[in-house]
């Protein structure tokens, strides 16, 4: 429809469009698409390219953010957006039952600290849940999983439920589609079955979903597993450390955000590497805050650590 009015551009007196040219552009389900100019093209908004190929358009930016609490969207108004964003709401606002539910969680949480430079408070409303696992690749195709990341993640879902939050309070986004399906039959196994996998279902369950599928929605409490962790001399991440992908799956959050990963193996690939890209900037900057934040060593039901 777009396309139509642009070609009819001429005859416009006025045109508008709202969006953001940060979040994930149209998905080109194609190899080849990364390589070739057309294909590069073709997934960028065309939000994004009129912002790019005509820089006469005025552009007014709208800074406001109504989405969450000021601390979970903390990281994408530093990395992404320069520190221009603006958290209307005050921390006061959300004050509510699902914030003094989830605060007990620190408690139940404590015990699995590693030392670091503060004490976790009741106040904390962002965590990183490091696992100690390898990703590793589908048997029959490309996609990619990490046993060890849904493990932790499965027992963080039914601890929040236990705590009294709600099934349609807690999203959950996992980067990859064989670790999502994964992800999805063990949650079914283990007795959870209100699961929500499609944009358009009834918002009344536990919202399961890749950032795709994400992009444009919020929950309350978020989980977010980052699932690549690949072996030691090669890049970690793939298609993860994506800079539009981290901040669509790092700003679905409105009170709570929790990141699964396996920060062990991340820190050597950051090590190793001699230059930097958008992408590999965005994901030192991502990995930089989650080691400021509330470091837990993830566990399974059993409390085995993964």
């Amino acid at each position: 429809m777009l396309m139509l009015v642009l070609n009819r551009i001429g005859a416009l007196q006025l045109l508008v469009l709202a969006g953001d040219s940060r979040q994930l552009g149209p998905l080109v389900p194609s190899d080849q698409s990364g390589r070739d100019p057309l294909g590069k093209l073709l997934s960028t908004s065309i939000l994004q390219r009129l912002a790019d190929g005509w820089p006469q358009l005025a552009q007014v930016k709208l800074v406001k953010n109504y989405r969450g609490h000021p601390d979970t969207s903390a990281m994408a108004n530093e990395i992404f957006y320069k520190g221009e964003m603006e958290s209307v709401l005050p921390a006061s606002h959300w004050d509510t039952p699902l914030t003094r539910n989830v605060s007990s969680l620190v408690q139940t949480l404590s015990p699995a600290l590693p030392p670091r430079s503060r004490t976790p408070t009741q106040n904390d409303r962002v965590f990183f849940f490091d696992v100690k696992t390898r990703s590793s690749k589908e048997d029959t195709g490309s996609s990619t999983y990490n046993g060890g990341g849904i493990q932790a993640t499965i027992p963080l879902v039914k601890l929040l439920a236990g705590l009294g939050v709600k099934w349609n309070e807690i999203g959950v986004i996992s980067m990859y589609r064989e670790d999502l399906r994964l992800l999805i039959v063990n949650l079914k196994i283990n007795g959870i079955r209100n699961i929500e996998t499609k944009k358009h279902d009834q918002r009344d369950g536990l919202r399961v979903a890749s950032v795709d599928s994400f992009q444009g929605q919020q929950r309350p409490t978020m989980i977010v597993h980052f699932v690549s962790a690949r072996k030691t001399g090669h890049d970690p991440f793939g298609l993860v450390k994506n800079a539009l992908r981290l901040n669509v799956a790092s700003t679905r959050s409105q009170a709570y955000q929790f990141f699964v990963g396996n920060m062990t193996l991340w820190q050597e690939w950051k090590k190793s590497i001699s230059s930097c890209n958008e992408s590999t900037t965005a994901m030192i900057n991502v990995m930089k805050w989650l080691l400021n934040w509330g470091k837990v060593d993830a566990v399974t039901g059993d409390g085995t650590v993964v």
